[in-house]
This record gives structure tokens, C-alpha cells and sequence, in this order.
């Protein structure tokens, strides 16, 4: 496939195993800021709501799970804050 220009949206780590052949190779700043970047296992989930039901202070709730604790652990805390 040749084009003057491409987008390309793939997990990131996809990029960082270099699953894809670019030609020509990506510039050595993306390869680099590629490697930089991190991931691990968390989702995000956008909720709206028509009103507001928590301090307005707060800009963030959710639950985190220590480093260390083991996946079959992770359903027992869902829906804790």
C-alpha cells in the first residue's frame, strides 16, 4: 500500500513489540517517546450524569488496587471507593 500520508491506531503495545513494518522506519523521537510511554491494567469509564451527587471538591473516585494484589482479588473490590 503506498500513500502520501496515514493514520495509524493501534494498541500501544502493538507498537512497542514493533508488530508493524513502517517504511519509511519511524524517526528515532517516536520510537523513543513509544518506549517512554506505559500501560498496565486499568479502564477508564466516562460516566454523565444530570446532577452532581458528590463533593465538588473531588474530581476523581474509583478504587486502586495495590500493586501486589493478585487478579482473582480485583472482583472483590469492585464498586468500592
Amino acid at each position: 500500500l503506498e500513500a502520501d500520508a496515514v493514520l495509524v491506531t493501534v494498541p500501544l503495545g502493538v507498537l512497542k513489540a514493533r508488530a508493524i513494518k513502517f517504511a519509511p522506519p519511524l524517526p528515532s523521537w517516536k520510537r523513543e517517546a513509544i518506549e517512554r510511554l506505559g500501560f498496565g491494567p486499568i479502564e477508564k469509564v466516562v460516566l454523565h450524569f444530570e446532577s452532581r451527587f458528590w463533593d465538588g471538591e473531588i474530581d476523581f473516585f474509583g478504587c486502586l488496587m495495590k500493586e501486589d494484589t493478585p487478579p482473582a482479588d480485583f472482583a472483590r473490590a469492585r464498586g468500592e471507593f
